[in-house]
């Protein structure tokens, strides 16, 4: 086996493991006779067999999984991407305020508050990653650390409100936001369930 051929049966991979199965040895066929037949212009017959593949992946897995599963995990990636940022933001403005609060003007409360809240981001940036990774118990772990999330900003925001009004907004109203995501993408809240 070439390492061009090799190389594009890792291209192959971005095709459902089923599809693979299928076609994988005729479009391993087509891709040597093409290659014969391009001999002279190796940059330009890349090109085309990297965005031949990056066309027709997205249908196979569409066709694999169904529209709307597949337009569910697009939405799942998304909100584990800003799940990531609010966490990461959350750590940060978390461990900024709590220092800072805990010098000056709180003491040991404010302390304790921000490293509390800075653990409730960081678990939110965990459940995230689990999400983007696909990783088995990803939504239980996601449902936790929205209620984590929820919980310390809200009693924080109750009790002695020490963060800013930003962060206060983040801490309750992402986490809420999350918990009806993926209630509804389980099809348990107000919108129809999605079909896999």
């Amino acid at each position: 086996m070439s390492a061009a051929e090799r190389a594009y049966r890792m291209l192959l991979r971005a095709f459902p493991a089923r599809f693979r199965a299928e076609y994988g040895g005729e479009m391993t066929q087509l891709f040597n006779d093409r290659r014969r037949d391009e001999r002279g212009r190796p940059v330009r017959f890349w090109v085309a067999i990297v965005t031949d593949v990056a066309r027709s992946a997205p249908s196979a897995w569409r066709e694999a999984q169904g529209e709307n599963s597949y337009l569910r995990g697009r939405t799942m990636r998304t909100m584990a991407i800003l799940a990531i940022l609010v966490g990461t933001l959350e750590v940060v403005s978390s461990a900024a305020e709590a220092a800072v609060g805990g010098v000056v003007l709180h003491g040991g409360y404010s302390l304790a508050a921000g490293s509390v809240a800075a653990a409730a981001g960081a678990l939110l940036v965990a459940s995230a990653v689990a999400m983007l990774r696909g990783s088995k118990g990803a939504v239980a772990l996601a449902y936790g650390a929205a209620i984590a999330c929820l919980a310390v900003f809200a009693l924080v925001a109750a009790f002695h409100p020490i963060f800013s009004i930003l962060a206060t907004i983040l801490g309750v109203g992402f986490p809420v936001a999350l918990l009806v995501f993926l209630r509804v993408a389980q099809g348990r809240g107000p919108a129809a369930p999605m079909a896999a």
